[in-house]
């Protein structure tokens, strides 16, 4: 699987009971993907790093950029 946090999506099936696909795939997704960067913007806090999120991005001052970008891997 490309995405194995689809692994974690509840399966919904068709009347046939053949695999039709996730529930609230997209939510699921949203809300993961918010609770890194929130978590990732706290961090940066602790660190003294100015950042602002911009939609599924980080912005940063370009001295800040290496620290951002490892605090984000590390969340």
């Amino acid at each position: 699987m490309t995405i194995p946090a689809f692994d974690e999506l509840e399966p919904r099936y068709n009347s046939k009971g053949d695999l039709d696909g996730y529930l609230n795939g997209a939510g699921f997704l949203g809300y993961h993907e918010s609770k890194i960067m929130f978590q990732t913007l706290e961090q940066l806090v602790e660190l003294g790093i100015p950042a602002y999120s911009v939609h599924d991005n980080l912005m940063v001052k370009v001295s800040d950029a290496t620290a951002a970008a490892n605090t984000f891997r590390q969340v």
